[in-house]
């Protein structure tokens, strides 16, 4: 419940976090509570920024005065690894290989020349 302020005569708000708490029953607090808990992790593992985002759309409840409905929404953006890139070779068929197919393969005897036998 909301105070008055003395000074202005104004209502102060409720409290934001614990408006939050109460929404689906404290499943938004404990899902975005995770969700951050997540989000360190990984910027502290990537060394990248990340972000988290809650959103709530409130909008007047149909023929019932007074009354709104509030829905959250819940996004975060994880930072990503760097993902190191690999060189293939396409043949004609669009296959990829390490080896050049163009190439003719080169037959060798790893025993050849072998004196420990």
């Amino acid at each position: 419940m909301a105070g008055t302020d003395d000074a202005t005569n104004i209502e102060a708000p409720d409290s934001f976090a614990a408006r939050v708490a109460t929404l689906k029953k404290g499943v938004t607090e404990r899902e975005a509570s995770e969700a951050l808990q997540k989000l360190v992790a990984t910027v502290l593992e990537t060394q990248k920024p990340g972000s988290i985002t809650l959103k709530l759309d409130i909008k007047p409840a149909k023929d019932v005065p007074g009354m709104v409905v509030v829905t959250d929404q819940i996004s975060v953006k994880l930072p990503h690894l760097d993902r190191k890139a690999e060189m293939f070779f396409a043949d004609d068929n669009g296959h990829l290989s390490k080896d050049d197919p163009r190439q003719q393969s080169l037959a060798l005897d790893m025993n050849q020349g072998n004196t420990n036998r």
